[in-house]
C-alpha cells in the first residue's frame, strides 16, 4: 500500500514515514543511518523499475565521487539490516575485512596519480562504512563487538606499500578513536593488523612475481615462530569476541610469528 499524499509506503511487516524519514518494523521504530534509509526510499520507490547504478549514485550521492566498492559495501549494509531486523537477531561481533583484492606491494613512484583514491577508498572506506552501519544497532542493544582487520603495514613502514600503508593505518586510528567514543554503550572495537597468512589468496597473490615476492619472502623468513595460518587468526577473533575479552578495547594486535613487534 502506498499513500502518495503523505509519503507512506508498505511492504511486509514495514511501513516507510518518508517525510519523517522513519523505518517501522509491526509499529517500532528501525534505526538506519541516513544513507542506507535513503537507498532503502529510493529503491522503494523505484519498485518494479530495473534501477542502474549510475542512477543510484545521482540520486543517493548527487556531489560525492562514489566508488564502485563503497556502492557494493552500502548494498551490503542494507541488505544486512533489513535481514537483522526481520528476524529481530541480534548483532553481536562483525569481522570487517580491508582487502586491497589485486593490490600488490608496488613502489608509489611507480604508480599513476589516478590509482591513489580508489585504491584508499576500496581499503579504508569499507570498514568504516559497516562499521557506522552496525553501531545504532548495538548502540540499541548496548552491547557488541567491533573487529576490523588491517594490516601490518599500518603501523611498519614498509617499502611497496606506501598508499596500502596510508589506508591501512587510517583503519587503525578510525577503530581506536571510535573504541573511545562507542565504549559508553557497552561496544568494544578492536584491530587485527596481520602480516602474510600462508595458505590464502592473498599470500599467493603477494608472492608470486616482482618487487611483491621479493619483499614478502624477506617477510616470511623473519617469522621465526613460523609465518602466521588461518587457524591462528581465528583463535584471535573468537578471543577477542568472547566475554573473555570484556575489557580489551582500542587495541592494535598483529599475529606475525615476529616479523616484526610493535
Amino acid at each position: 500500500m502506498t499513500d502518495p499524499e503523505l509519503h507512506i509506503y508498505e511492504f511486509g511487516d514495514f511501513r516507510i514515514e518518508a517525510s519523517k524519514h522513519l523505518l517501522l518494523r509491526m509499529g517500532k521504530p528501525v534505526t538506519l543511518t541516513p544513507k542506507v534509509f535513503d537507498t532503502l526510499l529510493y529503491l522503494v520507490r523505484r519498485r518494479g523499475d530495473l534501477v542502474e547504478k549510475d542512477d543510484l549514485i545521482r540520486a543517493i550521492w548527487p556531489d560525492t565521487v562514489v566508488e564502485e566498492g563503497t556502492l557494493r559495501v552500502h548494498d551490503e549494509v542494507l541488505d544486512l539490516f533489513i535481514e537483522l531486523e526481520a528476524n529481530e537477531a541480534q548483532l553481536d561481533a562483525p569481522v570487517i575485512y580491508a582487502s586491497a583484492r589485486e593490490g600488490v606491494a608496488t613502489l608509489d613512484m611507480d604508480r599513476t596519480p589516478t590509482d591513489l583514491a580508489p585504491l584508499l577508498a576500496q581499503v579504508a572506506l569499507a570498514p568504516m562504512y559497516m562499521a557506522r552501519a552496525v553501531l545504532p544497532l548495538m548502540r540499541e542493544q548496548r552491547s557488541g563487538v567491533i573487529l576490523n582487520m588491517a594490516s601490518d603495514a599500518a603501523k611498519v613502514p614498509t617499502p611497496g606499500e606506501t598508499i596500502i600503508g596510508a589506508a591501512m593505518a587510517a583503519i587503525v586510528m578510525f577503530s581506536r578513536t571510535l573504541a573511545l567514543e562507542a565504549k559508553r554503550d557497552g561496544i568494544r572495537v578492536n584491530v587485527l593488523t596481520p602480516s602474510l597468512i600462508a595458505g590464502t589468496a592473498t599470500a599467493e597473490r603477494v608472492q608470486k612475481e616482482g618487487f611483491s615476492a621479493k619483499l614478502f619472502a624477506k617477510a616470511a623468513s623473519l617469522a621465526h615462530l613460523g609465518v602466521a595460518e588461518p587457524d591462528d587468526l581465528a583463535a584471535l577473533i573468537v578471543f577477542l569476541a568472547s566475554p573473555q575479552a570484556r575489557r580489551i578495547t582500542g587495541q592494535v594486535i598483529s599475529v606475525n610469528g615476529g616479523i616484526s613487534a610493535g
